[in-house]
């Protein structure tokens, strides 16, 4: 089985972040509030919104037996649409929501998710570019307004999920996240991007960190790589360090699709991997989808 740990849908394009709100313009482009426009998926897989239908049929077209549903403020919160793909489509979606920790009711909209849509993955994008630190600067991992969330998550054995940019910026704290994990010694984590590997010299430094965090509650997933890098060869070279670091059964295959369909088909991201000398047939297995499933309590 293929599950791709790391995907999106959205009725509209609805975002919010450091350049104010982002409003659809039609074709997959939007415009943010300094007037910025992007092109934020292909034209030909949606107009105001990448819908559910239309992650089933490129799955189908790719070979992807199921998909986990991710979310990001830079398109929006969905946590109804997400959880409604999920509903409409059980053997293809698992769902997981987000919240934003400064709202007033955050601790509520967390229990009303997951008690009445059974959301059981908790996805929190803190980049400074995308997420949450970009209209949120004071926002910390383990900040006092995390706090009654992930307690709430490890009472009721809720996934989190990061992702917090790359090396440089303001959401960038790697410290963080050891005191999370010490702090929440019964939390699974799951850390998105391996840190954003690059060309620049650190990736000795992005090995020892998840070399260190590396445990049976803590895990990586190596989704959209290529599109950062535009080298299958790197990439390759970094999978393979990765699972010296860390073992193939902590390494977790998705793509951030539909973003990354503007540079690569579903079929060459799925072949980064699979068409590669890094993993044995049975590792492969492991991270292409057995690895999410146990991860993630997907029950098919």
């Amino acid at each position: 089985m293929i599950i791709d740990a790391h995907a999106h849908v959205y009725d509209v394009l609805a975002g919010y972040g450091p350049r104010g709100e982002f409003r659809p313009l039609g074709k997959g482009r939007g415009i943010w509030a300094t007037g910025d426009v992007e092109q934020f998926f292909p034209a030909e897989y949606g107009d105001l919104g990448f819908h559910a239908e239309t992650l089933v049929r490129l799955m189908d077209e790719g070979g992807i037996d199921h998909a986990v549903l991710l979310q990001g403020g830079n398109y929006g919160f969905h946590n109804d649409y997400t959880a409604e793909a999920a509903r409409r489509f059980p053997t293809r979606f698992t769902a997981g929501m987000t919240v934003d920790p400064y709202a007033k009711y955050a601790l509520k909209i967390l229990e009303h998710l997951h008690r009445d849509y059974g959301m059981q993955i908790l996805k929190f994008e803190v980049s400074e570019t995308w997420g949450l630190t970009g209209y949120h600067p004071a926002l910390r991992l383990d900040g006092p307004e995390m706090t009654p969330l992930l307690s709430y998550a490890q009472e009721n054995d809720i996934v989190v999920v990061y992702d917090m940019g790359p090396i440089g910026t303001a959401s960038f704290d790697p410290g963080a996240l050891f005191r999370l994990k010490a702090a929440y010694p019964e939390l699974t984590f799951v850390m998105t991007h391996c840190f954003f590997p690059r060309e620049d010299g650190s990736n000795d430094q992005r090995l020892a960190w998840m070399r260190e965090l590396a445990s049976d509650r803590f895990f990586f997933d190596i989704a959209n790589l290529p599109l950062k890098n535009g080298n299958f060869t790197f990439v390759r070279g970094f999978l393979a360090e990765a699972k010296a670091a860390v073992g193939a059964d902590h390494l977790i295959w998705g793509t951030d699709v539909p973003g990354v369909l503007k540079r690569f088909s579903y079929r060459e991201l799925t072949s980064v991997v699979t068409e590669s000398s890094v993993f044995t047939p049975e590792e492969l297995a492991l991270v292409m989808g057995e690895n999410a499933r146990r991860v993630y309590r997907i029950k098919l």
